[in-house]
């Protein structure tokens, strides 16, 4: 190579660190928020539209592509908890006005290192940029927003108490878009909503991998209840003193090509939508259905939540199931849990008179897991009652019930209701139970769910 051709070199090697140069810079100055030109979209609240931080995200893909940059940004997902109540309470206004102080704190703490934008209702993104990273504590700086979103509001003489579900995603390089870091952050926000809210959660592999697991879940389980490939199971329920089968409550099985799918994991997916209305119809249909072939005056229990008394005339679909399949009302006894029934509205509890109108059972169940006291329970179109499993889990040879146990049998005994003890898994737990005049009892210990035939041939 002669000296003409390496300088040639030298200068055009030169020229392109230059470009190089000026187009990051350009980029960098593109993404600062101070000089990021904000239009007003959002009506309520007086927040850029997200658009402007989609813009930002690509902005900075963009440059860190082009600079080899493994800095970048951050992207916050907030959702307030307990927000729906205030409108539901104090009318819209009310939540307008909570939803821009909510704004003017978010824009306040962040200053002029971030952008915000709120993506519907009661939920906001933050997009810290990396030149603001760089100089955060994550997720120290995450929880003081927290706190600032979470001080009491002024509304109507009343103070306002919400708390902030948080979900973060770190950009990095493999970030593809703008939509694919939101959804990420969305998705850890998610995770903090399920842990019961006011958590702090960032966005990981293992949780992107729940998701898509849940996504699968959600979509499998419309095509079984469309198909009808979801199975009915049935834990029969005995008599106290003679241990014959008195009634058995309905409980739902999935099997897939790839799996069982146990309900402690579908139930809770079709329980955030209208997935779990749904669900529970088709259990009550199936289970009157089937359990209508059953002779004899073996009862039947199927669980209803509180979603399916809200969303449904539930009183007219089990009339018109009772007089399709011929099964007698008195055999049929629903179950809600202490929660649903204690908070009610009049509309659920005129279905609940409906529905022993009708001559079915209302009974209560998981007893001493919410808020267990008397004069509720007087109260309460209950005719059941059946007392959660933690309370006698610890009855064994060695050890008796706690004081409390003791103290709530009794107290049940008072109130003249049927009483079924659930969870029975040895014979010492049966034979305490005898003393408390306990009507009924469940459990593996008598017997484990089974298909509808099987119970045939233990009832005749």
């Amino acid at each position: 190579m002669n000296e003409t051709t390496l300088t040639s070199l030298v200068a055009l090697l030169s020229l392109v660190l230059v470009i190089n140069l000026f187009r990051t810079r350009k980029l960098r100055q593109q993404a600062e928020p101070t000089l990021q030109p904000v239009s007003k979209n959002d009506p309520v609240c007086g927040l850029p539209s997200r658009d402007v931080i989609e813009s930002a995200i690509q902005t900075e893909i963009a440059e860190a592509k082009t600079a080899f940059r493994t800095e970048l940004g951050l992207i916050v997902f907030i959702d307030m908890d307990g927000f729906k109540p205030i409108n539901d309470e104090y009318g819209k206004a009310a939540g307008d006005n909570v939803l821009q102080v909510l704004a003017e704190r978010l824009t306040t703490f962040v200053a002029d290192k971030a952008f915000v934008s709120r993506y519907c209702s009661d939920e906001f993104i933050v997009y810290f940029p990396a030149c603001a990273v760089s100089d955060m504590a994550v997720p120290h700086d995450l929880e003081c927003l927290q706190a600032e979103l979470s001080k009491a509001i002024e509304q109507d003489g009343h103070e306002v108490a919400l708390t902030a579900s948080i979900g973060f995603y770190r950009l990095n390089e493999t970030t593809k878009s703008p939509a694919m870091a939101i959804q990420a952050a969305d998705i850890a926000m998610g995770e903090s909503k399920r842990q019961g809210g006011n958590v702090i959660t960032e966005f990981s592999d293992e949780l992107h991998q729940c998701y898509q697991r849940e996504l699968s879940i959600k979509s499998g389980l419309q095509v079984a209840l469309t198909e009808g490939e979801l199975d009915i199971v049935y834990q029969p329920i005995v008599d106290c003193e003679t241990h014959q089968i008195v009634a058995a409550e309905a409980l739902v099985r999935w099997h897939r090509e790839d799996g069982t799918v146990p309900p402690s994991e579908f139930v809770p997916i079709a329980e955030q939508s209208r997935q779990i209305v749904e669900l529970n119809q088709y259990i009550l249909r199936q289970a009157i259905c089937e359990f209508a072939t059953l002779s004899g005056d073996t009862r039947l229990s199927v669980n209803i939540p509180a979603s399916q008394l809200h969303a449904t005339d539930l009183v007219g679909d089990v009339k018109k199931l009772l007089d399709e399949t011929g099964l007698p009302s008195k055999r049929l006894y629903l179950e809600l849990t202490e929660t649903e029934l204690v908070i009610t509205s009049d509309h659920v509890i005129r279905q609940l008179k409906g529905l022993r109108d009708l001559g079915v059972g209302i009974a209560l169940d998981d007893f001493g897991t919410g808020y267990s006291n008397l004069q509720y329970l007087q109260n309460l179109p209950v005719d059941l009652i059946k007392l959660d499993r933690s309370f006698i889990e610890n009855i064994s040879d060695d050890e008796q019930a706690s004081p409390l146990t003791n103290s709530i049998l009794a107290m049940l005994n008072s109130l003249g209701k049927y009483l079924i003890v659930e969870g029975i898994e040895n014979d010492e737990q049966a034979s305490y139970l005898r003393q408390f005049n306990v009507d009924a009892l469940q459990g593996f210990h008598f017997y484990k769910p089974m298909k509808l035939d099987k119970l045939t041939s233990h009832v005749r």
